[in-house]
């Protein structure tokens, strides 16, 4: 585990972030500047009295620090376990001298880590008007606990929440009782200067003197909250840029969702696209409605600039219905990122305000899209959302993926930070219609292309050789770099009885009762005796090894193929399986055969898409391998 050296990071900077102030500047600018800080105390069973009485000495001693006041800083203090218990108002202690008074007097309790009740406390109750919050004021959240909490998953979206609604969050976490994961997703970004550890409550002390400096960028006492707005936009705009991606709006349009809420979110949308740049050599934009059925609005294809994609928002129906979110992630799998852009990011926007009427379903359809190269952003509106399901459709980590409004009021809080966590997701480098070269292979390959010829159709056969015929147009044609193979039928000896040398009826029948082991187990077989041997293959040791398997839902003796496959492995192949027409409800088996996550293909809409998923996959397997 990484430890930072506190005494090296000078206080005002943890409470805000930014680059240390130069040192003629020192604490007095520091002083000067507006922020309500709130600090939550871990006083669970793991903690013991003295180490409590640690946190309040270290927290008296950085409030001495500060400027306290009404127009300066403002610090609240809330201490929990199973409970969680309001210590220190923002605005109830108008000097110093009184708050180091009140931080002294402050109990210790036992029970659980209930983090994630905390910072609910925190976002609710502290950084509100009613809690003495002030509007301009820089919201700081500081976190010091020394373990995990009793739930991950509530504790990481109430931490995403805080964020989405402007509270930088900064966690210390003491000794070695703690999941260094779960700080990570607590704390804002980057980690780096937001996540910080110590060995012992002993040595909390010194870190005093580093801390001093972090209370300097977001405001300056002046109303600045429209500058900084401003700034997001700028940022958002900035991130975004002239970096092409192809991005879906998958909306709820359900019975649960009032129709003067779900106008909220066409309008949400369309204010979300004046940080994008929309058009069709730039982010390409699509928006379907879903309940139980689904509903396409905007296609990828259609000529659009932000202002025609924002006129057919105005159109989008209102459905009614139940809540299919399965079925809306399986249309935008196989028909709404059909004709997404190899080489570009390819984002899928999920906003509901409710779980799904097959969890199951969703879960699967989710993971499909994953494993086809998506990245999946879900947005949870409201309390009836399954905060679990919000985070198994996302993409990983769930810190980046995740976001939650407590209602539609509150999505414009989370505008520039969706914007901003759209933008940052890499895609591999654009190059127009070829499919991206995602990564350079410099060290030796063989790589050897396997199926079935008999168990394919004449319109498969073209969709596989014409995926074959792009990667290898675009890998290395260097034979010292990379070799290619190609197995595809079955040639066996002694398969016919020839009329020159005859049979009677009796052998004829004789043979006809033979099993003869054709089949896609047999290919493999070949592959695994004879494809990687010299001079088929090469005789270089350091040489990877790569077979590229398609699959068909024609496949027989999956039990055979699988060992063929299990033994090409344990002689140190990696496989990419990529698999064709395959019902979803394969994915198990796929995964199993396949060193990475497997390319599932509709060879009715195969095209630059799939080359390029296929090429990642490749790409991925190849750094891995050694």
């Amino acid at each position: 585990m990484t430890m930072y050296r506190m005494d090296l990071l000078p206080l005002c900077l943890l409470l805000i972030g930014v680059a240390p102030l130069p040192k003629a500047q020192g604490l007095a600018d520091c002083q000067e500047k507006v922020a309500d800080v709130v600090f939550l105390l871990d006083s669970s069973f793991s903690m013991w009295p003295e180490h409590f009485s640690l946190q309040l000495s270290f927290l008296s001693d950085l409030v001495s620090a500060f400027t306290i006041g009404p127009n300066n800083i403002r610090v609240g203090v809330v201490t929990f376990s199973t409970k969680v218990r309001l210590d220190v108002a923002l605005n109830q202690h108008g000097n110093k001298e009184q708050l180091q008074e009140a931080i002294a007097g402050i109990q210790y309790m036992t029970g659980l880590t209930h983090t994630g009740d905390a910072i609910r406390f925190a976002r609710e109750h502290m950084f509100t008007e009613e809690g003495g919050s002030r509007p301009w004021a820089a919201h700081i959240l500081i976190l010091i606990t020394d373990g995990f909490s009793n739930n991950l998953t509530q504790t990481a979206l109430q931490a995403s929440m805080a964020r989405s609604e402007g509270v930088q969050i900064f966690v210390i976490g003491v000794g070695n009782g703690f999941k260094d994961k779960e700080l990570r997703a607590i704390a804002s970004d980057p980690d780096d200067s937001h996540v910080f550890y110590v060995e012992s409550f002993d040595v909390l002390k010194k870190i005093e003197k580093s801390l001093t400096q972090k209370t300097c960028h977001k405001t300056n006492g002046s109303e600045s909250k429209p500058e900084d707005k401003e700034d997001s936009q700028q940022t958002a705009s900035t991130r975004c840029g002239g970096k092409p991606a192809d991005i879906y709006f998958l909306l709820d349009s359900s019975s649960s969702i009032w129709s003067v809420h779900f106008k909220e979110v066409l309008q949400f949308v369309s204010q979300l696209l004046h940080l994008f740049d929309v058009g069709p050599e730039r982010t390409r934009v699509g928006v379907a409605v879903y309940s139980d059925d689904v509903t396409n609005v905007v296609s990828l294809t259609d000529r659009q600039t932000a202002h025609s994609v924002r006129k057919a928002l105005r159109t989008a129906p209102y459905l009614t219905g139940g809540t299919n979110t399965g079925k809306a992630l399986h249309y935008v799998s196989s028909q709404g990122m059909a004709e997404a852009r190899p080489g570009v990011a390819h984002v899928v926007i999920v906003l509901t305000d409710g779980q799904s009427a097959n969890t199951t379903y969703t879960l699967q359809e989710a993971r499909a899209a994953h494993e086809q190269g998506i990245y999946v952003l879900s947005v949870g509106i409201g309390p009836s959302t399954d905060v679990q399901e919000l985070m198994d459709i996302a993409s990983d980590p769930d810190e980046n993926f995740v976001f939650h409004v407590d209602n539609f009021t509150g999505l414009h809080n989370i505008r520039e930070l969706l914007a901003i966590k759209t933008c940052d997701v890499q895609g591999p480098d654009y190059q127009g219609d070829r499919p991206a070269t995602a990564c350079d292979v410099k060290t030796p390959a063989d790589v050897v292309f396997v199926y079935d010829g008999a168990s394919v159709s004449r319109h498969q056969n073209e969709v596989v050789t014409g995926i074959i015929r792009a990667l290898v147009t675009h890998m290395d044609p260097d034979p010292h770099t990379v070799r290619f193979g190609l197995v595809r039928h079955n040639c066996y000896k002694g398969d016919n009885i020839d009329l020159r040398t005859g049979a009677d009826v009796s052998v004829l029948q004789d043979y006809l009762d033979k099993t003869i082991h054709h089949g896609l187990h047999s290919l493999l077989k070949r592959v695994r005796l004879h494809g990687y041997l010299t001079p088929g293959g090469r005789s270089k040791p350091r040489s990877r090894k790569v077979m590229v398997l398609f699959i068909t839902s024609k496949m027989a003796d999956a039990g055979a193929v699988e060992k063929e496959v299990m033994r090409l492995k344990f002689q140190g192949v990696g496989v990419v399986v990529v698999a064709l027409d395959t019902a979803r409800d394969k994915v198990d088996v796929l995964t199993r055969l396949s060193s990475v996550p497997p390319v599932l293909l509709d060879s009715g809409s195969a095209g630059g898409a799939s080359q390029d998923q296929l090429f990642r996959a490749f790409c991925q397997l190849h750094t891995a391998l050694y």
